[in-house]
């Protein structure tokens, strides 16, 4: 992954969030970084979504990446009712 375009912060580290949005091109060629992906005339280079906060500041590195699957909305139901204390 390149930190290219990765802004630090006030500890002067530069992390990208899980959940970003990554593109560039990964898919198709190994060789290529990942990016953060962007959209532009409405077509997407989006590829995945990064799954773990990851440090980038003075590195390139391999970062785990959800790219096919589903997400599933998970409803919870309270067995007791909440009392106040």
């Amino acid at each position: 992954m390149s930190n290219a375009g990765v802004t630090a912060n006030a500890d002067g580290k530069k992390i990208v969030r899980a959940g970003t949005i990554l593109g560039g091109g990964i898919l198709a060629d190994d060789t290529v970084l990942a990016v953060k992906a962007t959209t532009t005339t409405g077509v997407s280079n989006a590829e995945g979504v990064l799954l773990n906060d990851t440090d980038v500041t003075s590195v390139r590195l391999q970062v785990l990446l959800f790219f096919m699957g589903s997400l599933i909305k998970i409803k919870s139901r309270l067995l007791l009712p909440l009392r106040k204390l």
